[in-house]
């Protein structure tokens, strides 16, 4: 009978133990790794260099003479970090390109895509340009200016909404929608765990 009881309090120890152990890791622990590292990663000074070099811009003639300084701006070659901050010109389209490595990254990743896929034998047997090559530097080019017009409006539609504070809304809205749709199932499937915890 002393083992008995000494064994169910020994496993109502061990219980309460390994749910304050659980509590830590997945609470306190996180918590206080986030308390002492984001001072080092965010800074005034990140910050500013984040909104510096982060940018997707598309700049055509029409905009420049109208936002001049805003152009002169972004186009200096002082203006943010070269090797993160690329800029690059369309000449046939009057257009130039000013975005982030990354989103350079994932462009020119597409692109090779498109180039070394079976579009390109495709559509040059279907077009049967005269000079194949040429033709197909200018579809490329062409399709690098649509993916920079659909990024800049990407960036700008998502720096609409994390400015305009919408994204509360949206946390909101899928928190709700997540535990309304879950929240019985979940006590459902509580309720048939703890009957079979009890059965073993």
């Amino acid at each position: 009978m002393v083992e008995r009881s000494r064994f169910t309090s020994l496993q109502h120890y061990g219980k309460i133990f390994l749910e304050n152990l659980q509590f830590a890791c997945l609470f306190i622990i996180p918590l206080y790794v986030i308390v002492f590292t984001v001072p080092f990663v965010v800074n005034p000074d990140t910050i500013d260099q984040f909104k510096i070099n982060f940018k997707v811009v598309l700049l055509s003639k029409p905009f420049c003479e109208v936002k001049s300084e805003e152009c002169h701006k972004l186009l200096d070659p002082e203006y943010g970090d070269p090797s993160l901050l690329l800029k690059t010109s369309f000449p046939e389209y009057e257009l130039v390109y000013i975005r982030h490595y990354w989103i350079d990254y994932f462009d020119r990743m597409l692109i090779t895509l498109v180039d070394k896929s079976f579009f390109r034998p495709l559509i040059l047997i279907i077009n049967k340009p005269a000079d194949p090559s040429e033709w197909w530097s200018k579809v490329l080019e062409s399709l690098r200016v649509v993916m920079a017009i659909g990024n800049a409006m990407i960036f700008h539609a998502i720096k609409g909404v994390l400015v305009s504070k919408m994204w509360v809304f949206f946390i909101f809205g899928a928190i709700t929608t997540i535990y309304d749709s879950w929240a019985s199932l979940l006590q459902t499937l509580s309720s048939v765990l703890r009957s079979a915890n009890a059965i073993f």
